[in-house]
Order: C-alpha cells, then structure tokens, then sequence
C-alpha cells in the first residue's frame, strides 16, 4: 500500500477485521477533500485495498499533513478532531503507533495491530507510504521496536495484564520488515529454544539495551497468578544462547541514562524540555539505525521500572503512553550524531525544542491537540518531522494516528 506526498517546497497507535495475507504494497487513494468538521463512524467490515490505486500528489508546503490509523492503512483526515470515533479500548490492544525506527532518509511506523509503515523520499521530491500488513499482528501486542542488524524490526507478545482472550503470538515473534513484494517474515531468538512453546512457555519482554546486549523475559502461566514462573535472560545477540540474571539487572538494563550521558546537542534540547515538563518525567528518544534511548534528567531506583520496560514489555501495568499528566507522560524525540548533528525533543503538547550542532535549544511546536490527545513519539523523516498522537483515557486509547510538518530549522 503506498501513497506519494508531493511538493517542491516540501521541507521538512484495535483491528479485528480480516487482512489480506502477505505484504500489501499498494498506492493508497488518499482524499484530497474532507467535508466539514464533524467525526464518523468507520466503514464495517473494512479490509485493506487489494489492488494499485493511482498516485496521489498531496503538495506538503507549510502546512501539516494529518492521518488517523484505520483497518485499511492511515488515512487522510484535516485534524484529529475528525478522527474516526474509535471505542477506548486498552492501549496494547489498540491500533496505534507502537514505535519509531528512523533510517538515514527513511522513517519505519511500528503500527500496532497492523504491521510496518515505511515513509521514504522519491526522486521527484515526493515522500511516499508503504504499508506492509502483517495478518500475525492482529492477534498480539506489538510491545517494542527496535533493528535487527539494519533491518526494522518488532517483537510480539501476548498482553498478560488486562487478560483478554483470543491472543495468539506467532511461533516467530520477532517480526522482520519484509523487502517490498515479499511475505511477512519473522524470526526465533536463539535463547528461546531452550524455553520452547510445547513446554508452555512464551517470550514476554524483549529489548536491545544501551550496553549493547539483548534482555528477554520468558514466563510459563501456572493455575494461579502465583504460581506461574518466569526467567530473565541476557544475550551477546538474537542468535547467541543466553544467560539467567536476576530481576534486578532486567530493571537496571530498562532503566533511563542520566541526562550526562546524552550527546551534546541532545543534552540542550532535553534540559530544555525537562524543564519545561518537570523533574519526574523521561525522555524516549528514537536515532538513524539504532534502537530507541531513555533519558532521564536523574537516574536512580525510582526510575528503573517505570521508563525502560514500557515498550520492552507489553504484559506490566502502566506500560506504554501515560496519558496527559506532563509529570508522567514521556517526552519523545530524535537525535542524529555525525557531520551534521541534530536533535529535538517535544513534550505530549507539543511543545519542543530543537539543537544544531553547536547551537542552544530553540522552541518550536507541533500543531496543538484537542482536549485528551497527546502526542506519544516523534523522529525526522528525510527533511520532515514525524509524530504519533493518541486520544487517551486512562490506560485506554480511541483514535491514533501521526502528522507531518516541515523541519523547523530549514
């Protein structure tokens, strides 16, 4: 499924329904003209396009380009406030974006529920969508994103806190963004063969940490909630055998790096944004070819539980977008290292800052949300700026979706 967003001046997160098998890459019709301002009901029994549909050129200019996440792929709408009206469901069985995977020009969409949603730049100036369904996201929780080698990738797992039924989780749940025209592909970590489904375990958490090792949580449900059992696991690589640890170094691995350890235009704009949010909050932040990183402006044993496994494991409690409290919504962001380094950091209103290479932090803003939305990640694609936004409630979320507005430094 592709769609073509075009223009010279161009600068710059619950699906139940059936989905066509394989890797849809298919131009999406995207509608150039939305009529008046009240929100709909989405169409039933809805399925993704099965066929090419023409090009559509949707000049960028100055203005943002707005879409919600619907069960045929994102969909054109003039602001959230004429999303589709979605029920609140629990955010990990919602459609919405799960995560960022940012790669040089090209920007990787984990969308939960759905599959990959690739933006890349044309020859002609143009940035074009590319979805690729996935039919084994339909019935699991998308709860990290990160690159397995230089490919985007996903990890799913059945959600375990909110206990709802029919969840299957593919037998290799390590989801692959497949090359264009070829089937969803996924892959087995080597330290699950030791811990296989016929024996009743399941992986629950998975992540690549700062220190450049892979930790994952196995578990085997008993009869009670108590009597149930579960491993922590450290590896050198996906295919690497791995290593029991204790719970305590699966938090410390999850926990936020202090604000020192950030690189020197990163550091400004996430003091600047700290400040603005307050001390309690965190930062996840999304950079080319790497798997995200949390910052905090302290750590400490009050961080350890709290930042870092929200998106490595679907199955705790509080996991995932907090809602609009700015003392406990994370802060999200991009930040690129090399010849020309970059960074920005926008809080769940908005509001931001961003760093060049040696200059401080200055504001900018995504357009604002209505009342219960807030924007959940954030990263550069080419030369626009990316973000995810929710309609929250709660651990619920209605609509979702991202918008693209020109870098505000060019």
């Amino acid at each position: 499924m592709e769609t073509r967003l075009s223009g010279t001046e161009c600068r710059g997160t619950l699906c139940h329904g059936t989905l066509c098998h394989g890797t849809l890459c298919l131009l999406l019709l995207m509608l150039l003209a939305l009529c008046g301002c009240a929100r709909h009901a989405p169409a039933p029994g809805a399925e993704p396009p099965r066929d090419d549909a023409p090009l559509a050129a949707l000049p960028l200019g100055e203005a943002p380009l707005w879409f919600e996440l619907g069960p045929e792929g994102p969909r054109r709408i003039a602001s959230p406030a004429d999303a589709s009206l979605e029920d609140f469901v629990p955010w990990p069985l919602s459609r919405r974006v799960a995560g960022l995977l940012p790669q040089d020009t090209l920007l990787t969409l984990v969308i939960n529920r759905q599959g990959f949603l690739v933006l890349r730049p044309a020859a002609d100036a143009a940035l074009v969508m590319t979805l690729a369904f996935d039919p084994a996201w339909d019935t699991c929780v998308a709860s990290a994103a990160f690159f397995v080698g230089e490919t985007p990738a996903a990890f799913l797992s059945r959600d375990t806190f909110f206990s709802v039924g029919g969840q299957q989780v593919p037998d290799a749940p390590v989801r692959l963004l497949p090359p264009p025209g070829e089937e969803p592909r996924g892959i087995v970590p080597e330290a699950l063969r030791a811990y296989p489904a016929a024996a009743g375990w399941e992986a629950a958490g998975l992540f690549p940490a700062p220190d450049g090792l892979w930790y994952l949580r196995v578990c085997r449900p008993g009869p009670t909630d108590d009597q149930g059992e579960q491993v922590f696991l450290r590896a050198a690589s996906l295919e690497a055998p791995a290593a029991p640890i204790s719970l305590g170094g699966w938090y410390a691995a999850s926990a936020p790096e202090p604000l020192a350890a950030a690189p020197a235009p990163l550091a400004r704009a996430l003091a600047a944004a700290f400040a603005q949010a307050g001390s309690a909050s965190f930062a996840e932040l999304a950079s080319p070819g790497a798997s995200r990183r949390v910052f905090a402006p302290a750590a400490g044993p009050a961080d350890a539980g709290s930042a870092g496994t929200g998106s490595a494991d679907a199955g705790s409690a509080g996991a995932g977008s907090a809602g609009a409290d700015m003392a406990l919504s994370p802060l999200s962001g991009f930040f690129r290292e090399g010849d020309s380094p970059l960074a920005f950091v926008i809080l769940p209103d908005g509001r931001g800052f961003f760093t060049l290479a040696e200059t401080p932090a200055a504001p900018f803003r995504f357009p604002p949300l209505p009342a219960g939305f807030c924007y959940t990640a954030a990263a550069l694609a080419g030369p626009t700026l990316a973000a995810a936004w929710e309609e929250q409630t709660d651990a619920a979320v209605g609509a979702a979706g991202f918008v693209l507005i020109p870098a505000p430094w060019e």
